[in-house]
């Protein structure tokens, strides 16, 4: 066998490694949360904190389940919440004031004011601003959400 040939193997075995790693990346980060929110039964079963991981999960990629992911994050999401809502809040369209926003927009600014107990604005630029210069900086314990299930 040519060097020439051993080292197409080689890069072909890598490239295939490369792929399956990819592959399993993708199924166990985005597809298996995406499939959760979707399963009833699963939801019905599942903790607080699975059912928060899994809305987290869904955010982090530009595509998938995110009403459901922002609607579940108002009810179970907390302060390490946050980075992924704005996460999932920077791909949706800036609203100019006073216009209309699509309701998975809306979802995601009520979970954000709900967690924060603060209203940055209507859009991404706005939230990530108050996050970097405010939010970041406040104890976990003091956010609202946070302080009204630790009183539960």
């Amino acid at each position: 066998m040519t060097r020439s040939v051993k080292l197409l193997l080689v890069v072909l075995a890598a490239a295939a490694f490369a792929f399956a790693a990819l592959s399993l990346f993708l199924y166990y980060q985005w597809w298996v949360p995406n499939q959760r929110l979707k399963d009833l039964q699963w939801m019905n079963a599942a903790g607080n904190n699975d059912l928060k991981e899994a809305a987290q999960r869904v955010l982090t990629c530009p595509v998938g389940g995110h009403h459901d992911a922002f609607l579940l994050l108002s009810e179970v999401g907390d302060a390490e919440s946050i980075p992924y809502l704005l996460w999932g809040l920077r791909w949706l369209p800036d609203t100019p004031k006073g216009g209309v926003m699509p309701c998975t927009k809306a979802h995601c600014l009520e979970a954000l004011r709900r967690i924060t107990g603060h209203n940055a604005g209507l859009n991404y630029s706005d939230w990530a601003e108050w996050w970097a210069s405010t939010g970041s900086k406040i104890p976990r314990t003091a956010f609202p959400l946070d302080e009204e299930r630790q009183n539960k």
